[in-house]
């Protein structure tokens, strides 16, 4: 009876044992599971870029098959680019990396929305993460760059610029004209908000303004001048 006993508890931790390697494991398991995903994604990624110039520079015609990774991709047309969602922790919370074009951005604590934010009766523009918060002039007709951005504001203070002028090749008269402005993604939770300005002046240019999740600045890059 006795040698039954210590049989029985015997058998006992060994299964509690294993139970516990089980529980935890499993993070760490799904962690490997998750860096290797990603790498994979990141590869995919800067192949793509990568063939998708050189298909540009050959011209019509030219064409290439590229076998994708597995994960969650989607295409995300009105920003004219490729997305790929990953739910672990690659990177830490709000951190960010660029790799040729390829960003990777850790956190959605974006949101982008339209509202009055100055009581003007005329609809902005607004992009918001947890630092910061930015109001842009919904244009359509003629407009100056001048007013593009209308505030920028943090939890401590808030910067109204006097002139927030584009001006192409040293040329003031290219920072008006006629265009239009918008979201192109309206949303909660999202990665990153950006606004885009189109130009038609003395010279056609696009504007865009983008605030990332957890970033405390905004980027503004000029585009398509021709």
């Amino acid at each position: 009876m006795d040698n039954m006993v210590e049989y029985i508890m015997v058998i006992a931790i060994v299964i509690i044992g294993v139970g516990m390697v089980l529980v935890i494991g499993t993070p760490v398991v799904d962690k490997v599971k998750g860096n290797l995903e990603f790498r994979d994604s990141e590869d995919f990624l800067l192949t793509l870029d990568k063939t998708v110039k050189e298909v540009s520079n050959e011209g019509e015609g030219s064409s290439r098959i590229i076998k994708s990774s597995g994960g969650d991709f989607r295409i995300n047309e009105k920003e004219n680019l490729i997305e790929f969602y990953q739910r672990t922790s690659v990177f830490d919370y709000l951190t960010r990396k660029l790799n040729g074009n390829v960003i990777f951005i850790a956190g959605t604590d974006s949101k982008c929305y339209e509202k009055d934010m100055n009581n003007d009766g005329i609809i902005d523009l607004v992009m918001e993460n947890s630092y910061l918060t930015v109001v842009l002039s919904k244009v359509n007709g003629t407009y100056n760059t001048a007013g593009n951005i209308i505030v920028m504001k943090n939890q401590n203070s808030s910067i109204t610029p006097v002139d927030s002028s584009i001006i192409i090749d040293g040329n003031p008269s290219t920072s008006s004209g006629t265009g239009f402005s918008y979201l192109e993604r309206v949303g909660n939770e999202i990665p990153k908000c950006r606004a885009r300005f189109f130009m038609n002046s003395t010279i056609d240019y696009d504007i865009y303004y983008t605030l990332y999740s957890g970033a405390d600045f905004l980027v503004v890059d000029v585009r398509n001048i021709g």
